[in-house]
């Protein structure tokens, strides 16, 4: 599949404006602070550090085929994202939203990421997918892409109103942390771009802080582990997702294959599975298992860097067991809602490309490395954060409380062809 020609558009200008960059050190994005403009000014929110994200030494429930050791992580403090913030209300006038715009692009090329707050008075869905619209810069004749039927957790529409955004909050229970992914990672075709907008927190809302990686960062940090990094190029993973049939009730912890395709018929999931390369839907496992070999790199198209691009945190089943929420005076401990289930029969799971597991070690390797790249940003009501899936993965902490109302789009759909890494073949038949 070709990129569209407005896509190849959006690509030549955001190369030029990365050379832009490069050939003058003094541009900034940011106004000086005493212009009192309010569009395309950069807010401070404050830069207090929250306390370390303390990570309990991992003990790993063995497969058959699983080591099972203890390793345990330092501590990592996070880096607090404060920077990326742009404001842009409904009352601003057509100059200043157009400044805002500008302002929140420049950050998405700089940074990866930016937060655009359109305040917490008057939350207006539609009104900050309008805002979106232009700050991801989507094609009037494409519009959004289309999320479910994909293969992935179903997700619903969060409005009646017509606006297109659709819940974020299935595929992880509140109390453990969504591990850092990008978006649709084990897709053949997958967003370039992503927006989270935070619609609703209640009083007692705690937690919750979205986590960002940067792959820029954590693939030079990867170059510390030669033997690691060269295994990722060679060998690729098998993202690994078991299913069940609908009528199953023994296995409720597993979304049912119809739910997960959209489809009634096990030969027309079959077929949708198949016209992916890479991808099988197998009916001889138990339980029923879809497996897809990905490459773990590809070459972002603005920076032209082989950067990582996947899903391993949130996918190997090892996420099942991290740290849930704990109050600032507690330390987190680790989920036990699997304890009892092997790693290759939980929800997800994932593998090296040869079909080998991944050792307690290695796993542990990736989780401290991601760590080391992090950046958290707390959303308020009336904030969207937007950010370039092809270089930023994300998460989110646990929380507890009674409402997050938090949406997703997505836009740009590429096609993993378009945007090679360093390793294009299996190294098994699926």
């Amino acid at each position: 599949m070709m990129l569209s020609s407005s896509y190849q558009a959006c690509l030549t200008r955001r190369k030029a404006s990365v050379r832009n960059q490069k050939q003058s050190a003094a541009r900034t994005l940011h106004r000086p602070k005493e212009q009192s403009s309010r569009l395309g000014q950069t807010l401070n929110c404050g830069s207090q550090r929250p306390a370390t994200y303390k990570r309990a030494a991992v003990t790993v429930k063995a497969s058959s085929t699983f080591e099972n050791t203890t390793t345990e992580l330092k501590d990592v403090q996070p880096k607090i994202g404060t920077d990326c913030y742009v404001e842009v209300k409904k009352g601003f006038s057509a100059e200043e939203t157009e400044a805002a715009v500008r302002a929140g692009v420049q950050h998405i090329e700089q940074e990866g990421y930016v937060v655009i707050r359109t305040g917490e008075t008057d939350v207006d869905p539609m009104y900050m997918e309008t805002v979106c619209k232009s700050v991801m810069e989507v094609d009037p004749q494409i519009g959004w892409a289309s999320y479910n039927g994909g293969g992935g957790v179903f997700r619903p529409p969060l409005f009646p109103d017509g606006s297109t955004w659709i819940s974020a909050a299935e595929g992880a229970p509140k109390k453990l942390p969504v591990e850092f992914h990008n978006e649709m990672a084990y897709a053949n075709t997958y967003p370039s771009r992503i927006a989270f907008g935070m619609f609703a927190c209640s009083e007692d809302y705690v937690g919750g802080e979205t986590r960002l990686c940067d792959d820029v960062l954590l693939t030079e940090l990867l170059d510390n582990h030669p033997e690691l990094y060269e295994k990722m190029k060679t060998l690729g993973v098998q993202y690994v997702r078991n299913l069940k049939d609908k009528e199953d009730s023994d296995l409720e912890h597993l979304t049912s294959w119809q739910g997960a395709f959209l489809v009634n018929d096990w030969e027309e999931a079959k077929d949708l599975v198949a016209k992916n390369p890479h991808n099988v839907l197998k009916a001889d496992t138990s339980p029923l298992q879809q497996r897809t070999w990905r490459p773990l790199f590809h070459k972002h198209p603005v920076l032209d860097k082989d950067l990582l691009f996947c899903s391993i945190l949130n996918r190997h089943a090892t996420w099942f067991e991290q740290p849930g929420y704990a109050e600032p005076d507690q330390t987190p401990v680790p989920s036990e809602e699997y304890a009892g289930v092997p790693l290759n029969e939980r929800p997800y799971h994932m593998l090296w490309g040869d079909g080998s597991e991944l050792t307690t070690e290695e796993i542990n390797v990736i989780r401290h490395l991601h760590a080391e790249a992090e950046i958290r940003v707390k959303l308020n009501a009336g904030d969207v954060l937007i950010a370039d899936n092809l270089r930023l993965q994300h998460g989110r902490m646990p929380w507890k409380g009674s409402v997050r109302q938090l949406g997703l789009l997505i836009s740009g759909m590429v096609d993993r062809a378009e945007l090679p890494g360093v390793s294009s073949t299996p190294p098994v038949t699926l």
